[in-house]
């Protein structure tokens, strides 16, 4: 009879220990479970983190792009920009800035007649620039890059003025910013005037012509 009961119970704790859900192999398959789902936790931790700094990148991007539009305003006034340089040409620049500005020549061909040989004349140092394109009939000014407070055009409008005293000349009662394009209806003439710590630093004019 003993016998007998110790076979049942060791058949008894056989069964235990082969079903049990705290065994051994249950224990293995749970920890990897959970090990995979720690991993794929992280894994979308980071796929947000990322997502999230891309989207902070582009509005960053988007909004430096808004300002860099807004930084600079544009205005018309043919009367003034058509008359401003009025007072330059080839003989009075060589006259009025001989001890500042180097001048050079370069032979061009006419675009609508090649066999008219047109002439560009460039006066510059390493600050300025100005280039006047002499043609057969005309001569005009294409190029007028300025910060030496010498050169001034009409209104008497020179770097080193105020942006008040600008605004004032140019009767802008509107605020600008530090750089403001003032230009002709059709646009192919403009100036551009940058300013810094509201002192009117560089006078730009270009001119594209046909």
């Amino acid at each position: 009879m003993n016998s007998q009961v110790v076979k049942n119970s060791f058949f008894i704790n056989s069964r235990c220990m082969l079903f049990h859900p705290t065994s051994m192999l249950d224990s293995e398959i749970l920890n990897y479970i959970k090990s995979i789902h720690k991993k794929s936790l992280t894994i979308l931790a980071m796929s947000a983190i990322i997502l999230s700094c891309n989207n902070q990148n582009r509005n960053t991007e988007s909004k430096s792009e808004s300002k860099i539009v807004e930084k600079t305003k544009s205005i018309q006034n043919d009367d003034f920009v058509s008359n401003a340089l009025n007072d330059y040409n080839i003989e009075s620049i060589k006259e009025e800035f001989r001890d500042l500005l180097s001048c050079s020549k370069e032979p061009v061909i006419n675009d609508h007649d090649e066999s008219i040989v047109d002439t560009i004349y460039t006066f510059s140092n390493s600050n300025n620039k100005i280039e006047i394109y002499r043609a057969v009939h005309a001569d005009m000014i294409i190029t007028f890059d300025v910060v030496d407070e010498r050169f001034k055009i009409s209104k008497n409008i020179k770097p080193g003025m105020t942006k008040d005293e600008f605004l004032k000349k140019l009767k802008i009662k509107t605020p600008i910013n530090d750089t403001l394009n003032v230009e002709i209806l059709e646009g192919n003439m403009y100036f551009t005037f940058y300013f810094q710590n509201e002192i009117l630093k560089r006078i730009e004019f270009n001119n594209y012509f046909d």
